[in-house]
């Protein structure tokens, strides 16, 4: 028994529980406190670096449940081999439900894992244009264990976000600006030089096409029945999709406005003479009418 300084009497080797004492209650009680302190000042820097890059509702889950892992490790996994407390029973006796949950969890554990890797990394975030693996839409929400996206045509879509970092990710929107390429194709009689310029200056007209990169029209290929010209240009990423479609169909209304037809596929057949000098062609005309008379007789 040990002897506070005013006299009063503090039992610190009383036995509570087994091995566990006062004093080994009034440590943990104290080392909790500075473990939430802690986790209270953590969670406050990470919610400044973190605000705007994730929904409100992942983040408040997401520290939940960080501190609530955090204290978990420290009661489970530190203190005990510190105070010399033997877990030995608890373990033996919930071994066999741990096994089985373990089993059962282990995806759930890795969506959450992938989850708080997925927020650490941010190589999405809420509203853009992405493709996983082979699903695209817009990402809808950021959670723990999955990630929402709204495809192009309204349907929802919940990805696990096991699936999310391990599929290949292409964000449309990351970068600023995104190129647009055209290639159409004019005859071979019309001045490839003037079209370009037309092309060029069509692009240039464009409110959203980008002035650097300038845009850039040059011939492409030569293919059997048309002159390929190809078109690029540069468009802001939220913008892109619709000055896409806008500067495609200007294009098309200003190059037939100057006079520039667009081909379409042609072939010539020549016929060479058969025996006596006809041409290789059966008569099929001339046996269809000999056989019309025929009949009428």
């Amino acid at each position: 028994m040990l002897h506070h300084g005013g006299g009063c009497p503090v039992i610190w080797d009383e036995p509570l529980w087994g091995t566990l004492t006062v004093g080994d209650l009034v440590v943990m009680l104290i080392t909790v406190l500075i473990v939430l302190v802690a986790m209270r000042a953590l969670s406050s820097y990470l919610r400044r670096i973190l605000v705007g890059k994730i929904s409100g509702d992942t983040l408040n889950i997401f520290l939940k449940s960080l501190n609530i892992g955090t204290l978990f490790f420290v009661l489970i996994v530190v203190l005990p081999p510190q105070l010399d407390l033997d877990l030995s029973g608890l373990l033996v006796a919930g071994g066999l439900a741990g096994i089985v949950i373990g089993f059962a969890s282990q995806s759930v554990v890795s969506n959450f894992l992938s989850g708080m890797l997925l927020i650490v990394e941010h190589p999405i975030k809420m509203g853009d244009e992405v493709a996983i693996g082979t699903m695209t839409g817009y990402v809808e929400d950021i959670h723990i264990m999955s990630t929402h996206l709204r495809t192009y045509d309204g349907v929802f879509v919940r990805v696990p976000n096991q699936v999310v970092f391990q599929s290949s990710i292409s964000n449309y929107v990351a970068n600023a600006a995104r190129r647009i390429q055209f290639t159409l194709g004019i005859r071979y009689q019309d001045d490839a030089a003037r079209v370009i310029a037309m092309m060029i200056a069509i692009a240039e007209r464009h409110p959203f096409v980008l002035r650097e990169p300038e845009p850039q029209a040059f011939v492409s290929g030569l293919a059997d029945s048309q002159v390929e010209l190809t078109i690029r240009a540069w468009a802001p990423s939220p913008r892109w999709e619709r000055t896409r479609n806008e500067l495609l169909l200007e294009l098309k209304q200003g190059l037939e406005a100057g006079g520039i037809e667009f081909p379409f596929p042609q072939r010539e057949v020549h016929l060479a003479p058969g025996p006596g000098g006809h041409s290789g062609l059966s008569p099929i005309g001339q046996t269809a009418g000999r056989d019309h008379d025929a009949r009428d007789e």
